[in-house]
């Protein structure tokens, strides 16, 4: 994940800060915070010592991936914005679920779901990253306008 970042940080535009700071952005990184916060604090009772301390780097990493892809996203200065966001919430989806699975409730159903969504964040991830172009001023205004 932390990699997975690392790689976005060329793709990082500086926008504008009003975009960062409608309703529906603050809300969703609202709603981001609160599952990581909830999964994280129903493990503290299962979870000891290095358990936990690898737990939050997982959490960490998937916050500062996440903020990467949204700034992506929400600046919509590239083609596959969408295939970002995808691979996006896969990855959130599949580090919860994993830690789920290892801590809590261990199924063979949810280790193949896991293993299949983390194939497809993979591919898109990858879609992404080849085949993203910058939108040039004059795409924009022939798509909006």
């Amino acid at each position: 994940m932390i990699l997975f970042s690392v790689v976005l940080k060329k793709y990082l535009k500086t926008g504008p800060l009003k975009s960062f700071l409608k309703v529906p952005v603050l809300i969703s990184f609202a709603l981001v915070l609160y599952i990581i916060y909830s999964v994280l604090s129903f493990l503290v009772d299962f979870i000891t010592g290095s358990d936990m301390f690898f737990s939050l780097i997982c959490a960490i990493s998937i916050v500062v991936f996440m903020f990467a892809v949204s700034v992506i996203y929400i600046n919509d200065v590239y083609e596959h914005c969408l295939t970002i966001l995808t691979s996006g919430i896969l990855l959130f989806f599949q580090m919860g679920l994993s830690t789920i699975n290892e801590y809590l409730y261990y199924n063979k159903f949810f280790t193949v779901l896991i293993m299949i969504t983390h194939f497809v964040a993979l591919y898109f991830f990858m879609i992404f990253l080849v085949e993203t172009n910058v939108i040039n001023d004059e795409d924009i205004k022939e798509k909006f306008i």
